[in-house]
């Protein structure tokens, strides 16, 4: 008996130790796993970030790109720069909240969004907005800095008013309606490409006989709320390039087409906008012109 206990004795402590050992492996060590908590809130903070979203082919993408490679090279190592494809990443649109490129999003170093802003840029905007949001790293070094690109986006959440799909767009159940049908992104010059047509559809319901200003609907033909009107209107999506949008002039009978014109092509006009609306004028013809028959 005293042989078995002097064994147990000697025992008790190594296998205490070897316990010791794997605790401060796994980092468990500290009071009350003090060690494990302080590991895994050092692994939260993330360096402050921005992430650029664009689009191939925007061209207020491509003018905002070498500003936005000037302030990464200006603040490496104290602002992670990240650059988003969002035609290859649509999923990374739609968590962030960006229906329109170009975008900026920005993060602080606990990985909450801050401000965000859409449109060209200069780098000096850039670093005006940078500096107004106080983005800067903390006092320890940011883990995010060496983090890959998938885990340091686990880690950002957007603000309470960014994302969520819209409400389907209501139409008007008669008369003349024109749609603007875009898809899920917006490139940047989509914009201006539907104000430049808006502007000559306008103009010229304006100064036809009993001229009135145009019932216009701009909608995400993609979302699923929106679906119908691709079906309404015969349009295959695959044929156009919803990034710039596409126009379709309806004049409506209970709530449905009864008849209508689409007017494409809108992108080989991005970059002379008088002569887009010269374009939508021409496309458009007669049918902005009263026609009480139909």
């Amino acid at each position: 008996m005293l042989h078995v206990a002097v064994r147990r004795y000697r025992i008790a402590p190594t296998a205490a130790a070897l316990m010791a050992v794997l605790l401060a492996g796994l980092g468990c060590a500290g009071r009350n796993g003090a060690g494990a908590d302080a590991g895994r809130s050092a692994e939260k903070v993330a360096l402050p970030c921005i992430l650029s979203f664009r689009m191939a082919g925007c061209a207020p993408c491509e003018r905002t790109a070498p500003a936005v490679a000037a302030v990464k090279a200006s603040r490496a190592g104290a602002v992670r720069v990240e650059s988003i494809d969002i035609g290859r990443r649509p999923e990374l649109g739609r968590r962030f909240g960006v229906a329109a490129v170009p975008a900026l999003v920005l993060f602080d170093s606990s990985g909450r969004e801050i401000a965000r802003r859409q449109g060209a840029m200069t780098r000096e905007e850039i670093e005006a907005l940078v500096r107004g949001s106080k983005l800067t790293a903390g006092g320890v070094r940011p883990a995010g800095s060496d983090r890959s690109l998938e885990a340091l986006l686990a880690l950002l959440s957007v603000g309470p008013e960014s994302g969520g799909a819209g409400a389907a767009a209501l139409v008007p159940d008669s008369g003349l309606v024109v749609f603007y049908f875009h898809g899920e992104f917006r490139s940047g010059c989509s914009q201006g490409l539907e104000d430049a047509s808006r502007e000559a559809l306008d103009g010229m319901a304006k100064a036809a006989p009993g001229g009135r200003e145009l019932a216009w609907r701009t909608i995400d033909i993609e979302a699923a709320e929106n679906a119908r009107w691709a079906k309404a209107f015969g349009i295959r999506l695959a044929d156009h390039d919803l990034s710039r949008g596409i126009i379709v002039l309806a004049r409506m009978r209970d709530g449905k087409p009864a008849r209508w014109k689409p007017i494409g092509d809108l992108v080989s006009h991005r970059f002379d906008l008088e002569e887009l609306k010269s374009y939508v004028v021409e496309q458009a013809g007669d049918f902005l012109k009263p026609n009480p028959e139909k």
